[in-house]
């Protein structure tokens, strides 16, 4: 009976470069030492060599083939930290002075002004890099 085949190491070359974005990037899996499979990945978020390089290849490598189902539970475990910039309402003092009120000398509702502000998060890994991996393996 032969053995099942292994990932031996995984390739990860980056695409061409548009706006200071990668337009993809090609993930190779070298089975057996000896044959490769590659597919590529559209990477829609930053920094995307350095995240499959620390948090994905680990998952395939020196793993057997036959893994398939425990390798993808993995990667559905994978998280990926984002910075969101989103624009919030300023806060605007909710005292009106008492000579305002009582003169009818109120503000009129504009509109609150924005402020810009860098939120970190974890979520959970995209679905476009988790689905691309997938069929690579297939």
């Amino acid at each position: 009976m032969s053995q099942s085949p292994i990932v031996s190491r995984v390739l990860i070359v980056p695409g061409l470069l548009q706006n200071g974005r990668f337009q993809s990037i090609s993930m190779g899996l070298v089975i057996d030492e000896d044959r490769v499979v590659w597919g590529e990945l559209q990477p829609d978020f930053d920094d995307p060599l350095a995240f499959l390089r620390e948090k994905i290849a680990p998952i395939f490598e020196e793993r057997p083939l036959t893994a398939f189902q425990a390798m993808m539970d993995e990667l559905e475990g994978v998280e990926e930290t984002a910075v969101i910039t989103r624009q919030v309402p300023k806060e605007q003092p909710a005292s009106v002075s008492r000579r305002r009120f009582l003169t009818g000398n109120l503000p009129t509702a504009a509109k609150p002004a924005l402020v810009t502000e860098r939120v970190t998060v974890t979520r959970p890994a995209r679905p476009t890099l988790r689905y691309g991996i997938s069929q690579i393996i297939l």
